[in-house]
């Protein structure tokens, strides 16, 4: 099961960058999870993500040190993938979202969604 740690954003030259940090809490060893869709959404905003779209918008990848050997990484396929135990942030660039409250949602296949909640600030 995929935890989100933490996530942030950022507005930056007309995009926003989304600082994601995940875990895999509890998955099998044996193989990695994945996480090929990701919904970021509020009242008025819905933006989904597929396979294809994460790995074509992550821009950077930092692994927590003490899973450096493990290689967490994003495909066209499985979209973000990461092994049991692994902590890593992506960084995702999005069109520019409007300054308020936002929800992320990453779907794992075969397991409850995840959702966690951030803010987009009016200075950012």
């Amino acid at each position: 099961m995929v935890d989100i740690v933490s996530v942030s954003a950022t507005n930056f030259d007309n995009h926003t960058y989304l600082l994601l940090n995940i875990t895999d809490v509890n998955g099998p060893d044996a193989y990695q999870t994945s996480i090929p869709i990701i919904v970021v959404s509020n009242t008025t905003f819905s933006l989904t993500l597929n396979s294809t779209q994460i790995y074509t918008h992550t821009v950077k990848i930092i692994q927590a040190p003490w899973n450096l050997n493990k290689k967490d990484g994003v495909s066209r396929v499985g979209g973000l993938e990461l092994w049991l135990g692994s902590e890593a942030t992506y960084t995702i660039i999005v069109s520019k979202l409007q300054p308020g409250s936002y929800t992320i949602t990453l779907y794992v296949p075969e397991v409850p969604a995840v959702s966690a909640s951030f803010t987009v600030s009016a200075g950012a």
